[in-house]
């Protein structure tokens, strides 16, 4: 087998990151070196255990076809099919609330409204209505520009002498 390739007697494949007990007893020793006929009677068993199994669920799936047409016991077969409705149960009282909680307060409130705002919506909208002003402001003409340069000095010298 394999397995002694990896945990066998003497082997040094861990190097010692698996404790051992120091002592061994005689049940061990001899469980090492059984005949391989015995050692595969586990694999053996679940293999057979797994073909009852599939014929059993094959059985079972056919007459509960067969069944579910019965009307008296559509009602209970369905109840018992779907786990007791616990999925429908959970879904509605905990699942949804909290989808429903987290579009509304995360995505509606706070992405689509708070940060599009702020963000690029918001500043687009600043960036257009404050070239549409200037544009309303341009006349062409030289004066009407020395006036608002020198109107936008004299307010930074009112501004600033506020907080001196």
């Amino acid at each position: 087998m394999a397995r002694d390739l990896f945990i066998g007697f003497g082997t040094p494949f861990w190097n010692g990151s698996i404790h051992h007990v120091p002592t061994f007893t005689g049940a061990q020793v001899a469980g090492e070196f059984l005949h391989v006929g015995v050692k595969t009677i586990p694999f053996v068993g679940s293999m057979l255990s797994v073909a009852l199994v599939f014929l059993l669920n094959s059985a079972v799936a056919a007459e509960s076809a067969v069944a579910y047409l019965y009307a008296p016991i559509r009602g209970l077969h369905r109840f018992l099919s779907h786990k007791w409705y616990f999925d429908v149960v959970y879904n509605r009282l905990v699942n949804r609330p909290l989808l429903e909680g987290a579009y509304n307060v995360t995505f509606s409130l706070i992405d689509k409204g708070i940060l599009e705002v702020a963000g690029p919506t918001g500043s687009g909208w600043l960036s257009f209505s404050i070239g549409r002003f200037l544009t309303s402001v341009q006349t062409g003409r030289v004066y009407d520009y020395a006036f608002f340069m020198l109107a936008i000095v004299y307010l930074f010298l009112a501004i600033a002498d506020l907080f001196v």
